[in-house]
């Protein structure tokens, strides 16, 4: 699965942001009585118009998880992949590589639609880019709508920053709640008494018997 962002403003928190994205694109793959090898990989890829990165020079800059002592990448969660592309970084050189036409390509299309050699895909998002800029309505609604970010962005950022703080430690102890339910009506349908169920997975007698009676 790939989730792609465009981000125009720069925002110190998008690194959270990211994190955040990513997290929720992983976790509503599994609906119930789906497991958990079921999940697959989400690469997110943020494209940011501004530089980020201070600590990195290149422009594309991935990250996983690796084992920290070693610092050696581990396969057993290549599920998580980050890509960020700043073009503010980016030198407007023309390279013989798909990433560098289309950096060239969001930061100036025409001067790259007069290259011979531009990718066919790239050429198609270049006639529908013309096609959207003759759209009266289209246009209108794409000027409205970045006059509407940049009006909003220094009045929400801070608020945003808290909510999705919040927002993560609202969904670990929802997860955690719903591990716990899961658990209990595993262990109920097992036959161990509530008693247990209740030591085991720490939740109250009364919810213990709710779920109970909803397995009947």
């Amino acid at each position: 699965m790939v989730n792609i962002e465009i981000q125009v403003a720069n925002q110190s928190y998008y690194a959270k942001r990211g994190l955040f994205y990513w997290a929720h694109k992983y976790i509503s793959q599994l609906n119930n009585g789906q497991k958990y090898q079921d999940l697959k990989e989400v690469i997110s890829i943020h494209i940011l118009t501004d530089q980020y990165f201070d600590e990195y020079t290149d422009m594309h800059t991935e990250f996983g998880i690796a084992e920290k002592k070693t610092t050696h990448f581990c396969k057993k969660f290549n599920d998580l992949s980050l890509h960020f592309i700043e073009l503010g970084k980016f030198n407007n050189q023309w390279n013989q590589d798909n990433l560098s036409h289309w950096c060239l390509f969001l930061k100036n299309p025409k001067m790259l639609i007069e290259k011979l050699s531009t990718d066919k895909n790239i050429k198609k998002a270049y006639e529908e880019l013309e096609r959207l800029s003759q759209d009266k309505d289209a246009r209108l609604l794409y000027e409205g709508r970045l006059k509407e970010l940049r009006d909003s962005e220094s009045a929400l950022s801070d608020q945003f920053a808290k909510g999705i703080e919040q927002g993560l430690e609202q969904g670990r102890e929802e997860g955690q709640r719903e591990n716990q339910k899961k658990n209990a009506r595993n262990m109920l349908k097992k036959g161990f008494s509530e008693e247990l169920v209740v030591e085991c997975t720490e939740l109250s007698l009364d919810e213990v018997k709710a779920l109970k009676q909803s397995l009947t």
